[in-house]
This record gives structure tokens, sequence and C-alpha cells, in this order.
């Protein structure tokens, strides 16, 4: 068996399959640090699955979606919130052995990892990493809150209290947990890694800077970052409007959109800077990659991140990675990535004319490089560290499992329902656990049979000592309350006569209540529909799920779990046992709630240790609703606790947000568009109704510019070009686009599309001349270079070496090619679409020794396009894909070629009229699988 240190790192983000926050970035990083220590790396993706490939990620990391994930031992019903996440997430990693778990802060995905494993329940260290939890930036966005978000924020507390270990980015994120009262584990700090800095040997020795920017050459400037109130959007759009009519820069907003005061944000945007004279961008959809390569092709280009709120922000680690040089706002831990010297020249306040102010400053005089306080070496070299000190830790210790112990004494309640009692008695003497003793109260039972059946319990052997108590019918709270009495046990499990316990159940909670001290323990169960199934462990699901802890929820819904729990019994008589209401149900949420109120520990076991039964006779089908929920107001009246302003807000939060749609009506009504306004208030910022709805905003409003540069990332939206004359077109230098064609690709393992960076010797570009595959090899047939700054960062070359480089290869016929020098591989590169595993080598013309690196490959296909001439003297040619680097055209038999103008989602070609006259043939290569859309 292999000695290698197995490391999971569960994340909803990561850079390279799907999103692009810094979440994301830190969890890819971790992976690369985690596996480059010698460990063997998990990435459990705890969002949805995205359509893509993942083939290139996974030869490096076991990559798993949990929505992939099958667990064999039970059905859980199909859920999506977060304790639901959080429990498959438990059960993927308690079915494997690992030495360290990795979870965020935000969302609360470690929660039941980290309840078992105090439990003793699993092994593994926990590490929490803080990058800032669901609490935190509710605040600062202003949300008002969910039901939902009280017990997600709990979740994470709970996490990161019980983690082993927390790491912060930033003392400033440290701190504010601190005043928040959460009680922090073993925590440091420990400043982020970017991936990029992982990729090369020979990084930079110093700290890292930007470039300058002269005066008057400001040409772009760029929000960098969502657009929520958060990330500042509401302040920097304030600052825009107040700059003078002098001020024409693009203002290009980099980031997704999102929701100001119930408005869309696009909206919201137009509507504030109807006036601004320059233009206006909008880049919702672009990966952190294609985000970088915007900001470094933009000439003079300054960014923005103009927050109120930071933890330790990515963007300003990524601008100084590439050296842009930046504007950011003050605000948490920002400062903590600057030089103390350079703070002064880009920190400016969180206010709309400390913003202004500052970019006017800039325009006018320019920006001096600034310096840095993140030196990648020696961040490396302390996560080297820290992965040495998880390593060596003994916080993966698991405890010992309890077969013996304290007396249990499970109370039995019972009621006419001799049959259920018989299944449930079964159940209890196959338990794993010695030392029980059961008391069975029969509520009054008068049925003869189950007289009978009580009758002989009292006379008949038992695998366990045995009472049985007879009472007159006076209900659930009552009846259990005379179990306690006669229980002599330091424990007391409450059974219903319809539960059927597993084999361990008693065990399991013996062993989690004696390791972590708890008072409560309720768990997680199975469920059977008595009214569908007759066999109730055939078809018993997982359909809840419980948390245990209390929180702010625990008013409007019981998360604590079933009556079917383990007490302390001294506990329980502190809280005075139940109360004895006849006829009335949820005694048991009551009972948790004063338990809570009351300061009492209450946890929840994540296994299953019992099946419950759901059936329309049931307590709470047949009881009155107001008796039933008048207990719950008794019992919260009784804890004399005020109401904070959390409840409030939530109480609240249907006016708050009624109130903010109905002003948003009244300030976009009257206006130019008005009747646009109102439908983008309503539509899901995302989609794709909303992007066409902006257009058609943009064009009412006769910004026509933004207009078509948003048309063009809007298929749908491009009826507005071709409805436009073929003069505004010249006047805008797009081509008269009089067609437009989808080209759907499908791969033959014919040709081939690699994406990365090459230098010889002389850290001087050069060309690629053949490639080889398994057995294939393949003739370079185009190539385009392109400027890479990390990689002259990283080799300290002082001028641009261009050397990034997309090529194309089309599979030879000639004889067998000699392949001797190959570019550094990435350990055997996976080609995408999953059709062909294997290394990937390719060598340049000369021959000689090179060093590089392949960031990306992929299959491609060329295929044929015809298109119409006319009688111009050049034919503007515009090819929308996913990856316009990598398209490449041939016309009239012309070599491949691919486009020296590239934006995002588009690739702009330049082509003479001859080719189009009268029928022009193409041949366009492009990635397997992609659709790619042409206009001309």
């Amino acid at each position: 068996m292999s000695s290698q240190p197995r490391t999971c790192i569960v994340t909803d983000e990561f850079v390279g399959i799907n999103k692009k926050g810094g979440i994301g970035t830190c969890a890819r990083a971790l992976a690369e640090i985690c596996q480059a220590a010698g460990e063997q790396v998990d990435v459990l993706i705890t969002s949805p699955k995205t359509p893509i490939d993942i083939a290139i990620l996974s030869q490096r990391f076991n990559v798993q979606f949990l929505s992939d994930q099958i667990f064999d031992t039970m059905s859980i019903v199909e859920a999506s919130d977060d304790a639901a996440k959080a429990y498959k997430t438990y059960l993927y990693i308690r079915n494997r052995s690992f030495d360290t778990i990795h979870f965020n802060d935000w969302q609360g995905s470690g929660f039941y990892v980290a309840m078992a494993k105090i439990q003793g329940l699993i092994k593994g260290r926990i590490i929490t990493h803080l990058h800032g939890s669901s609490a935190w930036v509710r605040r600062y966005n202003q949300n008002s809150p969910k039901l939902e978000d009280f017990e997600r924020e709990d979740m994470e507390r709970f996490q990161i209290e019980n983690s082993d270990y927390v790491i912060a980015p930033s003392s400033y994120m440290l701190q504010w947990y601190e005043k928040e009262g959460v009680v922090l584990p073993k925590g440091e700090r420990r400043q982020w890694i970017l991936p990029q800095w992982l990729e090369y040997n020979n990084l930079h020795p110093g700290n890292l800077t930007t470039d300058s920017l002269a005066p008057e050459t400001l040409r772009e400037v760029v929000f960098f970052g969502r657009q929520e109130r958060r990330k500042g959007i509401d302040i920097f759009v304030e600052a825009i409007s107040r700059l003078p009519k002098t001020f024409k820069p693009t203002i290009t907003f980099l980031g997704a959109f999102s929701q100001i005061d119930h408005e869309f944000t696009g909206a919201y945007i137009l509507r504030k800077l109807i006036h601004y004279p320059g233009r206006i961008r909008f880049l919702p959809d672009l990966d952190q990659e294609s985000a970088l390569q915007y900001i470094l092709r933009a000439q003079g280009a300054i960014c923005v991140m103009p927050s109120l709120i930071e933890n330790s922000p990515c963007v300003v680690g990524e601008c100084f990675t590439i050296g842009v040089p930046f504007l950011s706002t003050d605000v948490g831990g920002t400062a903590e990535l600057i030089d103390p010297d350079s703070r002064n020249l880009c920190l400016v306040q969180p206010t709309a004319s400390s913003i202004a102010d500052a970019l006017q400053r800039v325009q006018a005089k320019g920006l001096p490089s600034l310096q840095s306080s993140l030196n990648p070496r020696h961040i490396i070299r302390a996560w080297k560290d820290s992965i040495t000190i998880f390593s060596n830790s003994r916080e993966n210790t698991c405890y010992a499992r309890f077969k013996r112990g304290p007396t249990v004494s499970v109370c039995l309640t019972h009621y006419n329902r001799p049959k259920m009692l018989d299944r449930a008695l079964k159940a209890i003497y196959r338990q794993d656990y010695e030392d029980i003793e059961l008391i069975i109260i029969d509520d009054g039972s008068n049925f003869p049979e189950a007289i009978r059946y009580i009758d002989d319990l009292s006379v008949g052997s038992s695998r366990f000592p045995l009472k049985v108590i007879k009472s007159e019918n006076r209900y659930l709270g009552a009846a259990r309350n005379l179990g306690v009495k006669h229980a002599t046990g330091e424990y007391v499990l409450f059974h219903d006569d319809d539960n059927i316990s597993e084999p361990d159940e008693i065990s399991t909670f013996v062993t989690a209540a004696l390791n972590s001290g708890y008072d409560i323990l309720t768990s997680q169960y199975y469920v059977y529909d008595d009214n569908k199934q007759r066999d109730p462990l055939a078809d018993r699901n997982i359909r809840w799920f419980p948390i245990g802890i209390g929180g702010l929820y625990s008013i409007f819904h019981n998360k604590f779990g079933d009556a079917n729990a383990l007490f302390r019994k001294s506990a329980f008589e502190a809280i005075g046992g139940f109360t004895e209401l006849r006829g009335v149900g949820l005694e048991d949420w009551e009972l948790f709630l004063r338990a809570y109120y009351k300061g009492l520990k209450i946890g929840v076991v994540p296994e299953p240790l019992f099946t419950y039964r759901i059936s329309s006779e049931g307590m709470l089908q047949q009881g009155n609703p107001v008796d039933n929920y008048d207990r719950l107001f008794a019992a919260v009246e009784a804890s004399n606790g005020l109401l904070s302003a959390d409840m409030l807000r939530y109480i609240r939060s249907n006016d708050i947000r009624a109130e903010q749609r109905a002003r948003a009506l009244r300030i976009v009504s009257p206006l130019p568009g008005g009747d646009l306004h109102r439908e983008l208030i309503d539509c899901d910022p995302q989609s794709s109704a909303a992007r066409i709805k902006l257009t058609e905003l943009a064009f009412s409003l006769g910004r026509t510019d933004d207009a078509i540069d948003l048309a063009l990332q809007t298929p749908s939206s491009r009826h507005r070009l071709l409805a436009l004359d073929r003069e505004r077109y010249g006047v805008l230098g797009i081509g008269a686009f009089r067609n437009y064609i989808e080209v759907p690709l499908a791969h033959d393992r014919t040709a081939l599309l690699i994406k990365g960076w090459l230098l010889d010797q002389r850290n001087t570009a050069t060309s690629i001349a053949t490639a080889k595959l398994n057995k294939d090899e393949f003739e370079c047939v185009a190539e385009r270079r392109y400027p890479r700054p990390d990689v002259d960062l990283s080799r300290q070359i002082p001028h641009s070496s261009n050397s990034g480089v997309v090529a194309l290869f089309r599979k030879s016929t000639k004889p067998r090619l000699s392949v001797r020098r190959m570019v550094a591989r990435w350990k055997g590169i996976t080609i995408s679409s999953g059709i062909s595993e294997g290394k990937l080598e390719v060598e340049r013309k000369s021959g000689t020794r090179v060093t590089g690196h392949i960031d990306f490959a992929t299959w491609c296909r060329i295929v044929p396009v015809e298109l119409a001439g006319d009688e111009r003297s050049s034919i503007q040619l515009i090819i929308e894909a996913p990856k316009p680097e990598l398209v490449a055209i041939s016309f009239a038999g012309s070599p491949f070629m691919f486009a020296a103008d590239i934006e995002p989602g588009r690739a702009r070609f330049s082509l003479p009229s001859k080719v189009f006259t009268p029928i022009a043939l193409l041949e366009i290569a492009a990635p397997a699988n992609d659709r790619i859309e042409i206009m001309y």
C-alpha cells in the first residue's frame, strides 16, 4: 500500500473547470502546491457539473463533481440546499481515507465532516480557508436575509470552530472573525498563491511590480470584478458620472452582471452613464485567463477595484503578476498586498469622489510603477512548509468506537400497534452495544391484541433488562417523561414503536456522545412512506438533512432532528422534560428549542441510525396546526430572548424587497427606454433574455456602438446588426454583415490545436515544425506568436519575447517524421474531448533544444465554408467562437493563418475582395465540438 499522503480539496469553484473567482483561483493553486509536495490530490467540486472537458486537469488531479457521485448505501432524494450538499460531501469523504481535507468557509461544505470528526466517526485533518463567510458577504452587499442564510451561516461558523486549522490570506480576516466572537482553532495568516506562479521553476526573485502609465495616455478604465455592491459597482458608476466631459476613455466592466437595489446592473450603468462621452463595454463571461489576456492587450488601460470590503483580493495580485497598473480602495486586507511606499499612489477611500479624483490624477499625471509585498518565491516556500506541518501533525487520529460503556435507557413508547412494536424490539435486540436497558411505556392501549402483546412482554425473556410500564393514555410527552422516571442509565434514547433501529444505532450514538461531550445528539435517518410501501426497508431514502445545532432559523423550522435522539439524562432533567399537552404535536421541536435557549450542547450524528415512518394517520397530519405552533411560541416567549437585528431584517425582507422594486420602477419608468428598464428589473441577470433586452436598451438610448458590441456577444441579438445599413457598418469598421452562418465542428483525429509557450536557449521565440501523439505524427501548418508577460517575468527576460504560441497541426501523410527534441510536457497531456490520451511532443524547425509548456491541447476539425462575394476592395470577416484565439482560416488555397485582431469571443480577419468573386471557398479550423458563427 502506498504511503503517499492523500488530500482532498472541497470547493465550489476551481479555475480551469468552472468559475473564475478568488476562491477558484486559490483552490487551483492549493491543488498544485499539494501535488508538488508529493501528495495525492482529489478535487471535489460541489457546484453542478458544467458541460466542459476537464481531461487535462484530470490528468493531474482526481477531479470529481459532487453531482456525479452515486452513494450505493442509500437513496438520497435530490436536494440542492447547502445542508444537502454538505451531507453528500460527508459521504464522499467518509467513503475514502484522506489524511487532510481542505474546505472554504463559504457555504459550510465541511459541516458534517467537522461534526463527525469531533464525534470520532472519521479521521483526517480538517483545514478551513477563510475567504469570507456568507454573513460577511451578505452584510456588505446589503442583502435582506433569507431563512436559509441563517442556517448556512451557522453551519459555516460550526465548521470553522471545529476545524483543526484555519488559514486566512489576510490579518484583517482573522481579526474580523475574532470580533464576531468566532472561536478560531489554530489559525495563521498565509498569503494565497496564484496558480501561474507554480508553472515556472525560475521565478523572478524579488517582489512583484506593475508597469507605469505615462501622463495623458489613459485609454481604458476597467472595472475588474463582479457587479455587486460589495465590489463597489455603485460608487464606481457614480465616480464616472462625476468626471468632466473631457474624460473619454472606454469604460469596461469585466465581471458578471448582478442586481443593485433590485435593478439590473447593466441597465443601472446605462441609466447613470447615459451622457458619458466615451464607450461603455460589458464583458461578463470571460474566464480568468481570457480576462487577464484582455487586460494585457488593452492599450493605456488601468484596472479599478473599488470594493467596499475585501479580504485579500486576488485581482490585485493578478494585476501585479501581469504588471498592469491599478487603483483600489483601501479596505479590508488590500493594503497588506502593497508595499507601504506605493499605497498612497494606488489606494483611495471607498467613495465616488475619491475614485473620480484619482482617475483624473492618473489621466493628467500618469501612475508610477507600483511595488507589491508579494514575493512568489517566498510565498511558495511558505506554503510548502505549511503542507509539511500539516502532514506531520497528529490531527488525523480517529477516536475509539464503543461497544460497551455507560448504560443507555431506551424509552420506547407504544399505543395500539403491537406489530410495529414487535418489529422495533427485534431491531433493538440486534444492537451491537451491550449496556442497554429497555423501558416500554404503554400509553393506554385498548386493542385486545396490543394488551396481550404487552402482557406477554412482561413475563417473556429479553436480551436486555426490560421494564414494562402501563399508564392511562396521556400522549407522547407524558409517556416519554414517565419512561425517564424509571430509567437508570446515564443516557436516555427515545424511541417510537414505528421506528426501526440500525444495528449500530446505540453504539454510534454513545461513541459520538463520549467523544464530543454533547448533551443531546440527534441523527440522520431514513424515511419510508407507510401509505405507499409494504416493506419499510426496501425503498427507504433520505429526504431531510438535520443539522442538530440551533440558530435563528430554529424558530421557523425544525432542523434539530427527530425525537429519536440520545439525551444525557441529567441534561433532559435540567430542561424539565417534555411538556405534557394532549393531542398536540411538535413536542420534540419544542424540547430542542428549550434546550437551545438553555445553552445545552446539541449536535447531529451524520449517519442514518434509524428508519422513520410517514403516515397519513400520523399526529402532525391529524392535529390542529394552531395548537402545534402555539407550544413553540410559548417556548420562545419563555426564553425571554430579544429579537436580533438579523431577525428583524428577515421579518421585513419581503417588505424591503417590494419597496426596492417599487422604488426602482418609479426611477426608471419615466426615463428613455423605460419599458425595457422595467422588464430588466425582473430578469435573471445571467440570462440571455437580460442580454438581449440590455442590447435593445443601448440602441434605444442612442449608444449604438455599445449596443453593437453587446449584440456581437449575444447570438439572439444579431438581427439588430443585420437591420442596420451598410454605411453605418462602414463607419464602425466592422464590415457589411449580409450573412450569418453557424458551423458545427466535429473532430476526426486529423488535426490538432495547441496553446502554450515556447522559447529557445537564448530566450527568443522559435517556430514549431512537427508534433507527435502516440504513434501519430503531425505537421505544423500555422502558428501565431503573442506576448506572455508571465513567462518574461519568471525567466527574467527584460523585453517582450512573444513566447506565447498557438499552433495548428495536420496529420502527416509523409513517411515517419523524426521527433528528436520536445517541449517540456505537462506530465503526459490529455487531449481534450476524451478521445485519446497520450504524451504530445513538439519539435522546433532547427531541431535544437527548446523549452516551453503546453497549456492546452485539443482535437480540431477543418471544414470548408462557401461565402458569396461582392465588389468591395476588402472583406471584414468576424468569427464568433468560445476560443477565438484557436480559430484559423485558409482562403483560395492560401496557407492557414490565425487572426491578428482578437477580442473576447471574436476573431476578426481582413480578406481581399478577389477571393470573394463570385463565391469564396474558405477552410476554417477550430476546436472540436465547438460551434462557430461567421459574419461578413
